[in-house]
């Protein structure tokens, strides 16, 4: 006699097994073969993982290198600061904190020696504005990762997409989470996700703030689609839907009001203005294509082995003529001998029309190559654009980080100009010829961040560059909130290069700050971040009890902080310079709140607020012992918050907390009982008894449990003594050696 037992899930597993082959029977009419599918994108593993412990290799001093006055500052640098000798790190991707500028994060491919292509998802991060970068390693040790992508919403929280493969043709990402400002990560989210993914948060005041949007190369895909969506800030994914035109090899944009936008090779833009809309299924206005005047290269020249750029598309946020133009750039191969120019076309009707293609490179050459273009949009409408450039290197591929910018939406450009030393991107492989496929930047109004890879040390490392100024001669203050609550602190900046009046001292100024309770205000002293970075801060106590040092507020008072700028640099002496905020000192009230959509695994907590604030639900097995937590991303005065990974035939406790935007925090416990509700129980068992013996599985329990990964399932195997049911009187199957029948169960819940 043959027994073992397995949970109901072994036969939806055999389901969707059967349905994702399916699926991909499906996908093979609208993707080309694997072995028509362009080669110089792939990521794929070859060497296996080999530890490298990292105190044990050379160091070096970091990289710190000096162009026309830009500095190159290494990233990927030891607790020392000094660089690690025998690794290699390229392809970066960089996201900067909207609430808190100085702290950043830029990801990478980590290969922890050159002497393996294994490479992991490493990652550095700043709090001083990228003078000093911290190297904590790679978030999972010794899982393959690449293709890294990373963003920020508009709270501050980052978010690194990554790609893994199981060796062969299936690819699938995940999403990983920080809170603390790039220090640590969380266990990440199965993002569906394949080859060349690219992700953009939307960080608008509209309702998509906090969506989470994907789109990747079809061809080597774990999934039937393309693209994918989170509407609750990265706790889940749906399913993959495709993007019409099938454009990849590109990135994606959220223009000022939610817009969607979408860009490949091809060069193919597709726009979607419902995809903000959590409500609403995926659909797409229309998509076109662009003439860029000429196509994407791979494998060629500087980078034999990958990508000569990607296609960049962004979206003008600024109050301006030109909001809501449409920009797409990419390194392009034209017409004739040139192998590669920077090439830019602008939109200004939302992505339907498009100007004649233009050409940012101003060099007479026609041999050099001008690679890795890439493109980011400052929120006062500038247009900046990087990329690599062979001019300084007549016939050879020694490249230089060259940049120009456009202020009136693209139709005339800056002069080009070189911010970095030369480097020779055939050096310092990791037995892959490539520098990666792309490198990233984030623009504001005052200049741009740019990480990028290069090899000045013969070494292909990361390194972080400022291009423009950090403070401005015309002064602002500034304060951190639009609104306080009435027991608070105001945080206050002032940047005013100005005031830098000793480049080796750290230097201070005062402002005031005052009230509708304090007319007379506060003086605030304002220290220096550092030296010679003409920006000053400092803080103030709020309080509805007046006291020294103390700013007296009440309810719908206007706080107003005062700078007086010296000298504007533009004539002008004396300037009063001001920012406010109001006081809101009422505490957000919390309402129907409901728990529905109950299922073995997650259920939705929904609830109201009188005004927009953020969502977090606290839950547990008892009403003490509240361990777990999901918060749904942006202010919003209607909630849904999805809880994940619960147990099924469990009771569950629940509390919800919210805060405005004040500050104000308000918590509906149920009057102190809690919220609860009840997961179903999913059926336990099925059972089998063979009438003769010698069985593979004889006295063996097969338990498969859904771990979100694109197998759906982990598997465990243990020995057991009985059945856990009976399966006398059950269904009789004759089955010879090597033999099968399916068995369906009805009743069941699909295992996702």
């Amino acid at each position: 006699m043959v027994n073992y037992r397995a949970f109901s899930q072994i036969i939806a597993l055999c389901v969707i097994v059967m349905v994702v082959s399916f699926a991909r029977a499906q996908q093979a009419d609208k993707a080309p073969p694997k072995s028509q599918a362009q080669p110089g994108h792939l990521e794929t593993q070859n060497d296996p993982y080999v530890p490298v412990e990292r105190g044990a290799l050379g160091t070096s001093t970091g990289g710190r290198y000096i162009r026309n006055g830009y500095v190159s500052i290494q990233a990927n640098v030891d607790a020392q600061g000094n660089n690690i000798i025998g690794d290699a790190a390229n392809e970066p991707s960089i996201a900067i904190d909207p609430t808190d500028r100085r702290r950043m994060v830029i990801g990478w491919r980590q290969f922890d020696t050159i002497s393996n292509d294994f490479r992991q998802a490493g990652w550095g991060y700043t709090s001083d504005g990228g003078k000093n970068w911290t190297f904590p390693g790679v978030i999972e040790p010794g899982v393959f990762r690449s293709d890294p992508v990373l963003d920020a919403d508009a709270q501050g929280n980052f978010y690194y997409n990554s790609l893994t493969t199981d060796g062969y043709w299936d690819f699938w990402c995940h999403v990983f989470k920080s809170t603390d400002g790039g220090q640590s990560w969380d266990d990440g989210t199965y993002a569906w996700g394949g080859d060349k993914q690219w992700q953009v948060i939307d960080c608008t005041n509209g309702i998509g703030q906090g969506n989470i949007y994907a789109s990747w190369n079809l061809s080597y895909s774990t999934c039937d689609g393309h693209f994918t969506r989170s509407v609750n800030g990265g706790q889940s994914f749906q399913s993959c839907t495709y993007v019409p035109g099938n454009p990849y090899w590109g990135t994606l944009a959220v223009g000022p009001d939610g817009e969607l936008y979408v860009s490949g090779q091809g060069f193919l833009v597709a726009k979607s203005t419902t995809a903000q809309d959590p409500l609403e299924p995926m659909a797409w206005d229309f998509s076109t294509t662009v003439n860029l005047n000429g196509s994407i290269v791979f494998s060629a020249g500087p980078n034999p082995a990958g990508l000569l750029g990607q296609c960049w598309i962004a979206v003008d946020h600024s109050d301006g003529s030109t909001r809501g133009n449409v920009y797409i750039l990419s390194s392009v191969d034209p017409p004739g001998g040139d192998p590669l120019d920077i090439m830019f076309a602008r939109s200004t009707d939302g992505g339907q029309n498009w100007s004649p293609p233009i050409r940012i490179n101003d060099d007479e050459s026609t041999s050099a190559w001008q690679w890795f273009g890439t493109m980011s949009v400052a929120p006062n409408g500038r247009i900046d654009t990087a990329w690599y450039d062979t001019r300084g290197d007549p016939g050879g591929y020694d490249s230089e980080l060259y940049y120009s910018y456009s202020e009136d939406g693209g139709q005339t450009w800056s002069t080009n100009e070189a911010l970095s030393p030369s480097f020779d991107p055939h050096v310092g492989w990791p037995q892959q010829n490539k520098l990666g496929d792309y490198f990233d930047m984030i623009s504001d109004d005052m200049g741009v961040d740019v990480a990028y890879a290069a090899t000045f040390n013969g070494e292909q490392d990361v390194y972080f560059i400022r291009i423009g100024d950090t403070c401005f001669d015309a002064g602002t203050v500034e304060l951190d909130r639009n609104e306080y609550a009435c027991e608070s602190t105001a945080n206050i900046q002032v940047n005013d290069c100005g005031l830098n009046t000793d480049d080796l001292l750290v230097e201070t100024v005062e402002i005031t700050i005052d009230s509708d309770s304090e007319p007379a205000g506060e003086s605030v002293l304002l220290t220096e971040t550092d030296i010679d970075t003409g920006l000053f801060e400092g803080s103030v106590q709020l309080s509805e009890t007046d006291g020294p040092g103390v700013l007296h507020i009440a309810e719908t008072d206007t706080v107003t902080a005062t700078y007086i700028d010296a000298d504007d640099g533009d004539g002008h002496y004396n300037v009063t310079v001001t920012d406010t905020a109001l006081v809101d000192c009422t505490t957000p009230i919390i309402s129907n709140v409901q728990t529905i959509d109950i299922g073995p695994r997650n259920a939705y907590v929904t609830f109201d607020t009188d005004e927009p604030t953020l969502g977090t639900v606290r839950y547990g097995h008892s009403c003490g012992d509240l361990t777990e937590s999901a918060s749904q991303g942006g202010y919003d005065a209607v909630h849904s918050i999805r809880l994940d990974g619960l147990d099924d035939n469990s009771t569950y406790f629940y509390v919800v907390d919210v805060e405005d935007e004040a500050g104000n925090p308000a918590t509906d416990d149920n009057g102190g009982s809690c919220y609860m509700f009840a997961t179903p129980d999913i059926p336990n068992f099925f059972t089998e008894s063979f009438e003769s013996g010698g069985n593979d599985l004889d006295n063996l329990s097969l338990i498969f449990t859904p771990n979100a990964t694109v197998d759906f399932y982990a598997g465990c195997v243990e020995e057991i003594d009985e059945l856990p049911t009976d399966p006398s009187g059950g269904t009789n199957i004759s089955l010879s050696d090597d033999d099968y029948e399916h068995i369906y169960l009805s009743g069941g819940e699909t295992v996702l």
